[in-house]
């Protein structure tokens, strides 16, 4: 079998709040690190930063993506905050990843239980909009362990799609044919990519996935 493989996560602890990790019952912020055996027998190493309520949660920005993966128990809600004194929710940005489509600041708003805060603002000056963009694809599960469904925009066929890891390579590549969906395989690697579909008429849609 296979032993080792790292993951880092972060969650917040509310107020009075406690949950078990692992074999360990966590009420206090700090770093945490547990083992959990998968399946198929492969072991997974858990490290996992518990922040405080009042504590503020880092974006991360990368290949013209922003994230901030705080799990599963939270909602998420990006927003832009240009004006510190009128910050804007991002219609159907509601998940751990955004994909700018316009230059300015970004934040999220995350809610666990009873207690809500709102991550630092990061200003995106740097956008991978090169190609016409039709719209977000629409990829799942979201966050997954390597294997997922793309589905292709409203109305399109056929094309071709391709994923790119955070260094800009390309990890994967191939064409689509008369169906509404395809099965992909990503990297075992966790992590984000980016991931693109061109129709026929050349507009290009995208999304991202995360590895775990």
């Amino acid at each position: 079998g296979c032993s080792g493989i790292p993951y880092a996560q972060q969650r917040v602890l509310c107020s009075g709040d406690s949950f078990d990790f692992g074999d360990q019952l966590i009420t206090t912020a700090g770093t945490y690190q547990a083992t959990f055996t998968a399946v198929d027998g492969c072991d997974s190493v858990v490290n996992l930063t518990v922040l405080a309520e009042d504590a503020v949660p880092e974006i991360n920005q990368e290949i013209g993506l922003l994230t901030l993966d705080l799990g599963n128990e939270v909602t998420y809600q990006w927003i832009q905050c240009d004006d510190p004194g009128n910050l804007i929710s991002i219609r159907d940005a509601n998940g751990p990843t955004y994909v700018p489509t316009v230059y300015g600041a970004y934040a999220v708003q995350v809610t666990q239980g009873s207690c809500t805060f709102t991550s630092n603002c990061v200003n995106v000056t740097i956008l991978d909009l090169a190609e016409p963009t039709i719209t977000n694809l629409k990829l799942y599960p979201n966050p997954s362990s390597g294997n997922i469904t793309l589905a292709l925009p409203d109305g399109a066929t056929q094309g071709q799609y391709w994923v790119v890891d955070t260094q800009g390579r390309r990890v994967l590549e191939g064409t689509i044919q008369g169906v509404p969906s395809v099965s992909l395989q990503l990297p075992a690697s966790s992590g984000l990519y980016g991931v693109y579909f061109q129709d026929e008429s050349g507009a290009i849609a995208r999304g991202t996935a995360l590895v775990r």
